[in-house]
């Protein structure tokens, strides 16, 4: 297949990496000076858990070639979504993925839609990939070759839709999970994400720090983003996910959860490292939840707002992350890969077993 991309962070090089493994002809669109990076010594990853690097190369371009292509991927920040949506417009393909963190993904899809040539498949998706890029190399964490998931706004993708992203993946162990409302499902992300990213930075950017008391108060600052979305008639996603918070034994278990991965190195690489290079990212979820708040008056959030009033401002955390020396992250001791194994499937094995229990709850209601 033919398959272009947009965008080469941390995912996006994730991404590449394995379109490339299964055989695509991959090209990558790139404006910045990494594109030249890129071009003379090829895509240097590091993958963290695997304990291994690889160097893949593909054709690198700044510019929109005028050519058909199977799919687009464009790999990017929500808030730096729209400046490409009318370059993207102009593709020559049948299907675009939207790939990462926008809860505004309605407005997306609409203004992508006006710039259109001609009809198009538009997705979006997620893909659980954390990691950070440096001058040459990026480090990347991520289970097997990593997994999306993915979908259309409010409804199930096509057979069709189901065959070109199967296939664009075929021969490597790379997972998708189809979703049938991305829409709920990238809110209901971002619904955690945000109160973990303010406690993060609340910790002085370090969320090994957290205590028993703190992280009570980060889970009661979630269930009240839940709240919210579920108020402004916005759907819960993954399907069951609606009654995560409706005990204490769900509680201890999520809690439990996030406990593990707050003490490991794969919280720090998953959140800690990203949340200070994603600043931007993070103040702008927060003013998607404020416009949402705005209207909805009537649902209060006070253990948010406690969450809110004790990190920086956003100014104050601009000026101390985004100039930073990004080398500083990975100079602590690494942890031996055992443990992270160990803590990381502990965590996966608590989260699973209260999905697991919701679901029964449910099931005999």
């Amino acid at each position: 297949m033919k398959v272009l991309v947009y965008g080469c962070g941390v995912i996006g090089s994730q991404l590449i990496h394995v379109l490339c493994k299964a055989g695509n002809d991959v090209t990558v669109v790139s404006k910045s000076r990494w594109g030249e990076v890129l071009k003379e010594k090829g895509l240097h990853i590091r993958h963290y858990l695997q304990r291994k690097e690889t160097v893949d190369h593909f054709r690198v371009t700044d510019t929109l070639p005028d050519e058909e292509f199977d799919a687009v991927f464009s790999v990017m920040q929500g808030i730096q979504q729209e400046s490409v949506l009318e370059e993207l417009g102009k593709a020559k393909a049948p299907m675009v993925i939207f790939v990462g963190n926008n809860p505004l993904c309605e407005e997306t899809e609409k203004k992508f839609m006006e710039h259109c040539e001609g009809n198009r498949s538009v997705l979006f998706g997620f893909q659980g990939t954390a990691g950070e890029r440096f001058e040459d190399r990026v480090t990347v964490l991520h289970w097997g070759d990593g997994s999306m998931t993915v979908g259309k706004l409010h409804k199930e993708v096509s057979a069709a839709e189901r065959i070109t992203l199967i296939s664009a993946f075929s021969g490597t162990d790379y997972s998708l999970r189809f979703e049938d409302d991305m829409h709920g499902w990238l809110w209901s992300h971002a619904a955690f994400i945000l109160p973990a990213a303010l406690e993060c930075y609340a910790l002085g950017g370090d969320l090994r720090n957290i205590g028993n008391s703190r992280l009570s108060e980060l889970l009661d600052a979630i269930r009240e983003c839940y709240a919210l979305l579920k108020r402004a008639g916005i759907k819960i996603r993954p399907e069951g996910d609606e009654s995560l918070f409706d005990s204490r034994l769900k509680m201890t278990g999520i809690k439990s959860a996030l406990h593990f991965f707050c003490k490991t190195k794969i919280g720090e690489l998953a959140a800690s490292v990203h949340c200070k290079n994603a600043v931007s990212e993070m103040e702008w979820l927060d003013l998607c939840f404020k416009k949402l708040r705005l209207e909805n008056p009537d649902v209060a959030m006070p253990a948010f707002d406690r969450l809110r009033r004790s990190a920086p401002s956003w100014e104050e955390l601009h000026e101390t992350y985004d100039n930073r020396d990004k080398s500083e992250d990975l100079k602590t001791p690494p942890v031996p890969v055992r443990k992270i194994v160990l803590a990381a499937g502990s965590a996966i094995l608590l989260t699973a077993a209260v999905s697991a229990f919701t679901k029964a709850v449910k099931d005999n209601k």
